[in-house]
């Protein structure tokens, strides 16, 4: 392996962000590594939600190959979800053919990922992270209570959501940014050693994205947070070895948490009573979600908060997923929306020869359910704004390939996030009204960001055509002297990024 390569990721980084603030002087790494590296921004088509973005990085595949899709997955061929496991991830991470080629690696923390003995090197998994995962590990296994011994306890707990509501926005944001202080200093420490291939990632901007974005008792903190990962940059640079390339990858964004997913169940039910020429809708919610709703959601919150600290984290997840199927309504309608999305909303068909109880008989019918409802669709409102609630859909298959489709949703809806929605109207089902109730006040969007600092590269923008998740993996492969499988579904783009 002739070049060292180190990759730094920023999970869920705002690009506009970070250009904006570095052109205004608040992020001077930034601003400095952008002035002297070739990158490029690009958006994410419609196909992805956020828990797609990582594993496309990590293997080059598309959401439809490594099949992560979201945190709550349809158990295939039934009417009930569960949370999703890592076990569900096909592919392997780019960096397995590195280390077979004998390159000596240090992965941290890099989301969706887990430890593998195999490969050598020195991995760290989960000190610290958004996502509700897999339990800390490392290799060798006693690298994570060094670690750990250095620099001390991760201070968010395992759950993020449970600690911005327990210590409030305020303790929250100097809780993030002591975990990146300390975060900074394992991957300095790693850095010290000897390596071919450095991969290290800072989830604390996802978490920050979420719940700091637009924080009334402290509009700044979340500038606050994006300046400290620019001092942690700024120190990780300051160690990284004079020859080694640098790749920095701002995975997607975030912007407001404005979307119609808790109004769209109700609308969708009432679409299927209009497509099966019955009257009115059916009941949206479980009866268990009916029953949580008049008793739990009601104590005191910091009641819910501390009951559900003592619950293990998988026991909450199961209780969630419970919480949010509807087996009966689902059963019976000819489709039924998806729980537990990312700022947008999906629709699974109730397809016969895939579903057990298919209400839609074949793929002809199916074809023409989903064109009534992406009609549909266009014609919805925002009340009181006046312009389209759905920016986007996309379907992910057509005819056969519908029965193939997996735990995938059959359509993923888009929201126009201009404004806050509390009703939308539909000329032919009527108006729905309704708060959310979400917590996050930031929510995803799909754009992200490549950047290339190497020996004798021309620095500035590139506009590269077609740039997507998938060609990362493949570009850092190229760059570093290894062709990538051909199961890679994207392809190299380091010519074009590299080249004045």
């Amino acid at each position: 392996m002739p070049r060292r390569l180190a990759v730094l990721g920023f999970d869920a980084l705002d690009v506009d962000l970070v250009l904006k603030w570095s052109a205004e002087g608040r992020l001077p790494a930034f601003r400095q590594l952008l002035g002297e590296s070739a990158w490029c921004r690009f958006d994410l088509p419609a196909e992805y939600s956020s828990g797609m973005v990582w594993p496309s990085i990590t293997t080059g595949l598309a959401p439809s190959q490594h099949q992560s899709w979201f945190g709550t997955r349809l158990i295939d061929g039934q009417y009930r979800v569960r949370p999703r496991r890592m076990s569900d991830l096909r592919g392997q991470p780019f960096w397995t053919g590195l280390a077979e080629a004998g390159a000596r690696i240090v992965v941290a923390d890099v989301p969706f990922t887990v430890v593998s003995p195999a490969l050598g090197g020195r991995q760290l998994a989960y000190w610290g992270s958004h996502e509700w995962m897999p339990h800390p590990g490392s290799h060798p296994p006693q690298l994570l209570a060094e670690l750990s011994r250095r620099v001390g306890r991760y201070p968010i707990g395992a759950v993020v959501e449970d600690t911005w509501a327990r210590a409030g926005a305020r303790d929250f944001a100097r809780m993030l940014s002591q975990a990146i202080q300390l975060r900074s200093r394992i991957l300095e420490s790693l850095c010290e050693d000897d390596w071919d291939f450095f991969f290290g990632v800072f989830p604390e901007s996802h978490s920050a994205g979420h719940y700091l974005w637009h924080d009334a008792g402290d509009p700044q903190a979340l500038r606050r947070i994006y300046e400290d990962l620019d001092c942690a940059l700024a120190r990780f640079l300051s160690r990284l070895p004079p020859q080694a390339g640098l790749a920095v990858v701002l995975s997607h964004g975030m912007g407001p948490n404005y979307n119609g997913c808790h109004l769209f169940p109700e609308l969708l039910a009432r679409f299927n009573a209009r497509w099966s020429g019955s009257i009115g809708s059916a009941a949206s919610r479980s009866l268990l979600d009916r029953i949580w709703s008049s008793t739990v959601t009601r104590l005191p919150a910091r009641w819910r908060i501390a009951a559900a600290a003592c619950l293990p984290v998988q026991a909450r997840r199961w209780l969630s997923s419970r919480r949010q199927q509807n087996a009966r309504l689902w059963r019976g309608s000819p489709a039924f929306a998806l729980p537990a999305t990312d700022g947008f909303s999906a629709v699974r068909v109730n397809l016969a020869g895939r579903e057990q109880a298919g209400r839609i008989p074949d793929p002809d019918a199916y074809d023409a359910y989903l064109g009534s409802l992406e009609a549909e669709l266009s014609q919805w409102t925002v009340e009181g704004a006046g312009h389209r609630a759905v920016a986007r859909a996309w379907r992910s298959a057509a005819h056969a390939d519908a029965l193939r489709l997996g735990a995938a949703p059959d359509l993923m809806v888009w929201w126009d996030n201009s404004r806050p929605v509390t009703a939308i109207h539909s000329p032919s089902l009527g108006t729905v009204r309704g708060e959310s109730s979400a917590a996050r006040s930031g929510e995803h969007v799909m754009h992200s960001l490549l950047l290339l600092r190497v020996p004798h590269g021309a620095p500035g923008r590139r506009n590269v055509a077609g740039m997507g998740l998938t060609d990362i993996a493949p570009t850092l492969l190229d760059y570093v002297g290894l062709a990538a499988p051909a199961s890679m579904n994207g392809r190299s783009r380091l010519r074009e990024l590299t080249r004045p």
